[in-house]
C-alpha cells in the first residue's frame, strides 16, 4: 500500500523484504530478575522507489533505535533489563545517497519524530585486518540533536576465528556527558550460523560520579534450531555494575535465551 503512493507498479514486480527479523528474548540477571521482550524489524525495497528509497518498520528499544546504537553494544548483548516501557513501534522511509550515506526519517511510539543521517565506511588494512567507521547525526524529540560514533576493528585470525573490538559513543543536547560502550571478543565459527563467542563488555558515561557503570564477561552459543531461518542463542555472563559512588560494585550472574526468526 505504501509503495502505491509513489506509482502503480505492484510490489510483486521487484519488491522484496530484507533484514527481516523477529526475536523473542528472555533474560535473567540476579540484580534485576527476569525480563522478556519481543522485537522485530524489516526493510522493504519498493519497486516504485527502486534505488531511491526504502520503507522500514518494527518494534525495538526506543533510545537505542533513535540514537542508532550498534548491535554489538546494545542491552541485549549486555544481558541487562529490557523492560516493556522502553520499547516502541517505529516506521519510516530511508533514502540512500551512494554506498556510504543513508538518511532516515520516521515516527516512533506516540507519533514522535526522529531522523538519522548515517555515514559508514570500511577499510581493509591488510589481508587479515579491517577497520570500520560509522557516524550518525540524529534528531529526536527526547534527546534533541546529537551524534553517535562507532568504531570497529576486526582481525581474521584464521578462516574460522575472528577477533573484534567495537566501541561507540553518543552525545546529545539533552544528555549529560558522553555515553560510551565497548566490547572486545573472540568468535569461533563451526559452520553456517554456528558461533561460539567470548566477550568483555564495558559501559559508562562522562560527567558522573562513576565513570564506568558496568563491566563484565559474556559467553554465548548460537546455532540454527530449524533449517536456516530459526536461530537460537544461549548466553551466560558475569557483571560488576555500580550505580553511583555511594554504592558498592557487586558481581552478578546473568543468563539469556533468544529465538530469532529471519525472513
Amino acid at each position: 500500500q505504501i509503495d502505491g503512493w509513489f506509482g502503480d507498479k505492484p510490489f510483486e514486480d521487484g519488491g522484496r523484504v530484507t533484514d527481516g527479523r523477529l526475536t523473542l528474548r528472555t533474560t535473567w540477571r540476579r540484580d534485576e530478575g527476569v525480563t522478556a521482550a519481543l522485537r522485530f524489524g524489516a526493510r522493504f525495497e519498493l519497486p516504485n522507489l527502486q534505488d531511491r528509497a526504502f520503507f522500514f518498520f518494527g518494534r525495538d528499544l526506543e533510545r537505542e533505535l533513535v540514537t542508532d546504537r550498534p548491535q554489538e553494544v546494545t542491552r541485549d548483548q549486555r544481558l541487562t533489563d529490557t523492560r516493556r516501557g522502553d520499547q516502541a513501534f517505529f516506521a519510516g522511509l530511508g533514502v540512500p545517497f551512494g554506498d556510504r550515506i543513508t538518511f532516515r526519517a520516521g515516527v516512533r511510539g506516540g507519533l514522535k519524530l526522529f531522523t538519522h543521517a548515517r555515514y559508514a565506511q570500511a577499510w581493509a588494512l591488510s589481508d587479515q585486518d579491517r577497520f570500520s567507521l560509522r557516524e550518525t547525526l540524529f534528531w529526536n524529540s527526547s534527546d534533541g540533536f546529537g551524534s553517535t560514533t562507532a568504531l570497529s576493528l576486526e582481525r581474521f585470525v584464521s578462516p574460522v576465528l575472528t577477533a573484534r573490538w567495537v566501541t561507540s559513543g553518543t552525545v546529545a543536547q539533552e544528555s549529560d556527558g558522553l555515553e560510551w560502550w565497548s566490547t572486545a571478543g573472540l568468535y569461533r565459527g563451526f559452520g553456517r550460523d554456528r558461533v561460539l563467542a567470548g566477550e568483555l563488555l564495558v559501559e559508562g558515561q562522562t560527567g558522573r560520579d562513576v565513570d564506568v557503570s558496568d563491566y563484565g564477561l559474556r559467553a554465548s552459543w548460537q546455532q540454527p534450531v530449524h533449517e536456516d531461518w530459526l536461530i537460537g542463542e544461549f548466553s551466560v555472563g558475569h557483571f560488576w555494575p555500580r550505580e553511583n559512588a555511594a554504592s558498592e560494585r557487586v558481581g552478578t550472574w546473568a543468563i539469556g535465551v533468544a529465538l530469532t526468526m529471519r525472513f
